[in-house]
């Protein structure tokens, strides 16, 4: 009966240190350069890359880009 008790305590204790984890930090990039720039670096990188631009944007920071695959992507700067 003990040896289940011990048990029963080690298992519900694992349990509530895994719904106490930290939030993550957010997934956003903040650069010290102009919007201008980073839209202009962000194009050259996805041809770079192979991708295929087909519509670029600079005066809304927006650039669509895809692959002879099918996969495509789009970039936002502002």
């Amino acid at each position: 009966m003990k040896m289940r008790h011990w048990l029963l305590i080690g298992l519900l204790g694992g349990l509530v240190g895994c719904a106490t984890t930290t939030p993550l930090e957010p997934r956003e990039l903040v650069y010290a350069t102009s919007s201008e720039e980073t839209f202009r670096e962000a194009v050259e990188l996805m041809v770079e890359q192979g991708y295929v631009v087909r519509h670029a944007d600079l005066s809304l920071g927006r650039a669509e880009a895809s692959l002879a695959a099918g996969r495509s992507i789009a970039c936002n700067c502002r």
